[in-house]
């Protein structure tokens, strides 16, 4: 199958042709390979994911309690 692209960005062409050639591949088969990435489900491995979420807890500096809150409420944040 075929597709054409129209109005494509040139930027966005030597982004993807740089990727694409530090991949080791064609434009063609670096587009196709981004598609399907984007399009395809990542299963997570349960055990990996809360790992990955305890370190990310013990990097963050500070709490988010019910004070915290209530102000970043009253100041417009949701």
């Amino acid at each position: 199958m075929n597709v054409t692209l129209k109005d494509f960005p040139p930027e966005l062409h030597s982004k993807l042709k740089s990727l694409a050639e530090s991949s080791g591949r064609s434009l063609n088969r670096q587009i196709v390979h981004l598609l399907e990435a984007a399009t395809t489900p990542r299963r997570v491995d349960d055990t990996e994911l809360m790992h990955r979420i305890r370190a990310n807890r013990t990097r963050m500096q500070g709490t988010v309690d019910r004070e915290f809150m209530e102000r970043a409420i009253s100041e417009g944040r949701k």
